[in-house]
């Protein structure tokens, strides 16, 4: 039409509750026509989902716009309650504006509509363009801290180029809202019309950048030439502006990218000024950024890419200070984004830090015909999303690929994703530390049941999505349940409930107990069940220890180059020239044709080359093996087992030592041990510290148990959750577009690769942890290849079991490893793992137990109290058996604080006693206390102390024993509130007392208690433990001399006893079937109390009323339901391996006949 609306600028104003809503409208009509017109008006709706118009009636008169001339008429209209936009909840209106006569109707034009509202304090400068705003508020939207969990964003297509297709667009929101990914900077330039689209219906903060960028003009003195592109640079800032200034999802303008760092206002005709306060002056609703100019000539965020993580907060972001981005960091080139946790540590330590954007989205590339070579995309195992049936025969190609010269090479590969939009593992890092819930337990909470929560959302409340529990069971999920009491608001914490059974532990077993919070009412973007946030927690279980039973020993002969080992079945040949096994047959089948051998290289990730990561690792190690010597190799029989030893020298390392002990049982199981000592080498650190073994053709099936389902790096396994996983070893590997190490499986407990076509397959457990891997490429394979094709590839299986390897990092652009996470050559590196012949066909059950015999698996003591509390034994801590006792070396916290923090906190007497051997004369020989700051127990290389802290430290102390070393002593602290002392005791007799000033009592902390260390200090013991026991009283000499003999004052029982911790009463052991010498141990071995009369819990020798309440009792944890363990294996009736009313309700059947 010749009268039209040729503009409208619409903006919300939210009223100080953020309730109610001002809608400013701006509407310009253009008369094209020759004539004057009038009888004008525009009406103004605003539509809801369901067709209600929020403004119904609402109508701007025109009065007349004169010929080839533009009217603008405006309005500002309240609108009561409307819904808010935000990422979280995406409210969308339409906005429908209608020009009409008295005739009809002449257009109607629509839009997108969100009502919202972005808080920042606006900087100002002075006439000199010098700030002078001193102090800045959180930048918010409708209220709440703005937190940018974002990536940039490039248009980019392997098929369609910088012309991409919709359904590209759409799998980006996709794939970035199932990652939780809630902002895009467009980098950069504005995109197509339909991203903005979906960004506000679904519901993506934006950050719109102009297009400007120079890179060739970025340094030196380039005043001159920069200002002649003054007009340019301006009228792409107008058309950014004017284009899209009406999407809700843009919460800020950027004025470009690496054009010229300076403050200087005059620079380049006044370029940089003039871009930010075009955007400034038109545009009062939302924030500027350029990174260029940091904080300077009116920006209103300060702004870096690629800063370290150290210390990040502390230069940015605090109170008062100017709202701090990154709008690029964490380069994820290719196997990368490293440290991407302490990133999140310092951006959520302060409130005026906003996140960042992860450079970047998308590895940018152009699919291209093989030349030959590794046909990955034509496999079945390939990883493939879009464009699948278009991707057999290509690869993804990059800078060179195409004879192009000069090219960048492989730095467009940059993306948390592949070109097709396949999620890289990175992405579940991604995904766990951009989650919106954060869940964490402290002292007892797991064993109550309870979880604190922390909800992150601006918006939305817990209830609105899905909570779930999962009990697993040595990593296989056994039960699961809704959570309870989810109602936690938006950024408040609460405590939900997870009400799951206590279970049922058999010899060796382990539980975690996984939260998952999923989404409840889904999109197309996010589906109903999508998990968006988790946690794992491991489950106190009173575990009886594993004893692995004894077998046949085997024999050992010489055999041409070495030695064979060989029992039932099995033949192990380790060569004497290179100490390395040589050949590996069970039941005439070869498992092994070769290794373990060391290795200390990796295929390097993209970030091995930046100039950051150079000095992380030193490149010799890459031809470490390649002379190395075998110093000898020794024989020797320890028990029912053959203990070969090999010393190897690397030459080509600095002299690096290795050293390795195979010890072979009778049942063809071999135990690797390995010692790497580079501390004396001229040689720098390392990139990796691991070994491999051959697998032959055939061994394709993986199952692990350990951090999954993607590979973890030493920097980027926050996102690793314990449990069995599968996958195939042609599917570990991922096709980084150029070649990457991948496939590394982190804090693995056993693997197991299998052969579906033989009868026996491998298993290797660790006897702690370690890092794993199973491809058909070595590391030179992949070290040698730039792109996926050009990878060799094998039929057999390359098995590799690691101490461990250097994280990613993001050096490529950025900051290298952190030191944490690389691997320092001034210490020695030891670790150990059984290599088990294993059926094929073996679920993952079986597998567990076959692997516990050679793994160091979790211990607890179980409490003797009422209280009955299941204490672990930390990796910190020993138990060692002497005599006929069992003593604890090292240090154990008892996570039980809400039960005995209110015994030795306040104005309450107690006693707390040990029974300990002192091995040391250490200053400060920590025995039992709750910091500092609480109670301490302990002895100096002169005295044995007691004191408490009730604003000062009040001590009593004796001199120490001449017996004092290396003998067993009951040692005792008192604190009497009635008579307001403390007392040392030793040995039968109080040694020492005092008198108290004041009468506060003992001061509180959150400290657990804790055996042999203090943790407020961190100081250790140089002891060994036989008992700790805590009384809610203050005990007499005659009382605590009974302790110790066959009629104490004080039965565990007693109501008076909080702990009773007796390191030789372990739970029950299992008995454990001899193996027969006609079977291998793999059967054999039993590690639950053979079943009795099935529902007889309190084991009478019959089934009736008594037993399901004694079960019930049991399940509702009361403290005073007993059962045995054989009663436990009587009450799962339903064989889950939990006690459960499940079983309660299964006893009943059995006592009603309806079941047998």
């Amino acid at each position: 039409p010749l009268v039209k609306i040729s503009d409208y600028t619409v903006q919300t104003d939210l009223d100080e509750s953020y309730k109610n809503a001002s809608l400013n409208l701006s509407v310009n009509i253009h008369n094209k026509a020759s004539a004057n017109v009038s009888d004008l008006n525009v009406d103004v709706a605003v539509l809801d989902e369901q067709g209600n118009n929020l403004t119904e009636g609402t109508t701007i008169p025109v009065s007349s716009v004169e010929a080839g001339k533009v009217t603008t008429v405006k309005l500002s209209k309240e609108v009561l309650s409307p819904k808010l936009w935000s990422a979280e909840h995406p409210n969308i209106y339409a906005l429908v504006l209608t020009l009409k006569n008295s005739k009809g109707t002449i257009e109607t034009v629509s839009s997108q509509l969100g009502f919202r509202e972005i808080g920042f304090t606006r900087t100002e400068v002075d006439g000199s363009y010098r700030v002078t705003t001193n102090r800045w508020q959180t930048i918010t939207i409708n209220g709440k801290r703005l937190l940018l969990k974002g990536v940039n964003r490039h248009d980019t297509d392997p098929f369609h180029g910088k012309a991409v297709p919709q359904g590209t667009m759409e799998e980006d929101i996709r794939q970035m809202q199932q990652h939780n990914i809630n902002a895009i900077r467009t980098s950069h330039y504005s995109n197509d019309s339909y991203l903005y689209w979906l960004c506000n219906k679904f519901g993506m903060y934006m950050l719109a950048e102009t297009n400007m960028e120079c890179h060739a003009l970025m340094y030196g003195d380039n005043n001159r030439q920069i200002g002649l592109f003054y007009e340019l640079g301006l009228d792409r800032t107008k058309t950014t502006f004017q284009r899209l200034k009406n999407n809700p999802a843009i919460i800020g303008w950027s004025i470009g990218n690496e054009m010229k760092y300076t403050s200087d206002p005059n620079y380049g005709n006044g370029i940089f000024r003039d871009m930010i306060w075009y955007f400034k002056k038109n545009d009062p609703t939302r924030p500027v950024h350029s990174e260029g100019q940091g904080g300077s000539m009116g920006t209103d965020m300060d702004s870096q890419m690629y800063p370290g993580s150290g210390g990040l907060a502390g230069f940015h972001g605090g109170d008062g200070k100017m709202p701090y981005v990154m709008c690029e960091y964490d380069h994820a080139m290719g196997n990368s984004v490293g440290a991407l946790k302490e990133y999140w540590d310092e951006i959520r330590s302060k409130q005026n830090m906003m996140g960042g954007f992860i450079w970047d989205w998308c590895d940018q590339s152009r699919a291209k015909n093989i030349p030959g070579g590794y046909d990955y995309y034509s496999q079945p195992y390939a990883r493939k999303n879009l464009y699948a049936e278009l991707s057999p025969g290509k690869f993804f190609a990059y800078g060179g690929d195409w004879g192009d010269n000069p090219n960048d090479g492989s730095f467009c590969e940059n993306g948390i994703v592949s070109p097709d939009r396949t999620p890289q593992p990175e992405c579940e890092e991604v995904k766990y530390q951009y989650q919106n819930f954060w869940f964490s337990a402290e002292g007892d909470q797991i064993s109550e049941r309870k979880i604190t929560v922390y909800n992150e959302n601006n918006f939305a409340n817990l209830n609105e999505f899905d909570v779930k529990w999962t009990l697993l069971k040595n990593g296989i999920a056994v039960k699961s349940g809704d959570c309870e009491d989810i109602d936690v608001a938006p950024l408040t914490r609460g405590t939900i409930t997870a009400p799951f059974p206590t279970p049922n532990a058999g010899a060796g077993d382990e539980f975690q107990l996984n939260i998952s919070v999923l989404k409840k009412d889904g999109t197309i973007m996010v589906p109903a069940g999508t998990e968006l946030s988790w946690a794992q927690f491991s489950v106190p279980a009173a575990c009886p220890a594993y004893v692995r039973p004894a077998s046949e020993k085997p024999s050992v002969s010489p055999s041409g180059d070495g030695y064979e080992i060989s029992g039932k079945d099995f033949k192990v040949s380790i060569s004497r020239s290179t100490g390395l096994i040589t050949s590996y047959t069970y039941g005439g089948e070869t498992l092994l044709t070769a290794g373990p051998t060391p290795n200390f290289w990796r295929g390097m990730v993209e970030n091995d080359g930046g100039s950051q990561n150079q000095k992380k690792f030193d490149g010799a190690w890459r031809g470490a093996m390649k002379d190395f010597r075998c110093n000898g190799v020794e024989t020797s029989e320890s028990g029912d087992t053959i203990v070969v030893k090999s010393s190897l020298s690397l030459p080509s390392a600095g002299g690096t030592s290795v050293g390795i002990v195979y010890t072979i049982d009778g049942t063809g199981a071999v135990n690797v041990a390995l010692r790497v000592d580079a501390t004396r080498a001229n040689i720098g650190k390392f990139i990796r510290v691991g070994s491999v073994m051959t697998l032959p053709k055939g061994f394709e099936e993986v199952t692990w148990y350990g951090n999954g389902p993607v590979e973890t790096m030493l920097d980027r396994m926050t996102n690793g959750r314990l449990g069995v996983w599968h996958n195939t070893v042609s599917g570990l590997f991922y096709p980084y577009m150029k070649a990457d190490d991948c496939g590394t499986m982190t804090k693995t407990k056993w693997m197991a690769v299998q052969n579906p076509n033989s009868k026996t397959s491998v298993l290797v457990a660790a006897e702690s942890s370690v890092e794993a891997c199973a491809l058909h490429m070595t590391a030179e394979d992949l070290q040698g290849a730039n792109h996926t094709y050009e990878v060799k590839t094998h039929d057999e299986t390359y098995l590799s079991m690691n101490y461990g390897s250097m994280g990613t990092g993001s050096a490529t652009c950025g900051q290298a490893t952190l030191d944490q996470y690389t691997l320092s050559k001034d210490r020695v590196y030891e670790w150990a793992y059984t290599i088990i012949p294993s059926p094929t066909g073996s679920d993952d059950e079986a597998m567990n137990e076959a692997a516990k015999p050679y793994r160091r698996l979790p211990q607890s003591v179980q409490d003797q109290s009422s209280n009955h509390f299941v204490i672990p034994i930390p990796e910190t801590a020993k138990l060692e058996t002497s005599g006929n006792q069992v003593l604890m070396s090292g240090a154990v916290p008892v996570p039980f604080g809400s039960t005995i923090g209110p015994v030795v906190e306040g104005k309450n007497s107690f006693t707390v006693e040990v029974n300990v051997i002192p091995t040391g004369t250490q200053e400060y020989n920590q025995f039992v206390g709750k910091g500092d700051t609480t109670f301490t127990l302990r002895c100096t290389n002169k005295s044995v102390d007691f004191f408490i802290y009730d604003g000062g430290w009040q001590m009593a102390s004796c001199d120490i024993p001449s017996d004092w070393l290396n003998k067993m002593h009951q040692v005792a602290g008192i604190y009497d509130a009635s008579k307001n002392t403390v007392s040392i005791y030793v040995d039968g007799k109080i040694q020492g007392s005092k008198q108290l000033t004041g009468g506060s009592g003992t001061n509180r902390s959150g400290y657990n208690l804790t055996i042999g260390a203090c943790p407020d200090t961190g100081r250790n013991s140089q002891a060994k433990f036989s008992a700790v026991r805590l009384y809610s009283k203050a005990l007499s000499e005659a009382e605590l001399a009974s302790q110790n003999t066959a009629s104490p004052a004080y039965a565990p029982e007693d109501k008076a006893v909080t702990l009773w911790i007796d390191f030789s009463k372990q739970p029950e052991i299992p008995e454990v079937t001899e193996p027969e010498t006609t079977t291998t141990t793999t059967e054999t071995t039993q590690t639950t109390p053979e079943k009795g009369l099935r529902g007889d819990v309190n084991i009478d020798g019959k089934v009736d009323v008594s037993d399901a309440v004694l079960l019930a009792r049991f399940v509702a944890e009361d403290t005073g339901a007993n059962v045995t363990a054989k009663g436990k294996a009587n009450a799962d009736v339903n064989s889950d391996a939990l006690l459960d009313g499940d079983d309660v309700i299964g006893i009943l059947r059995i006592i009603a006949k309806l079941d047998e």
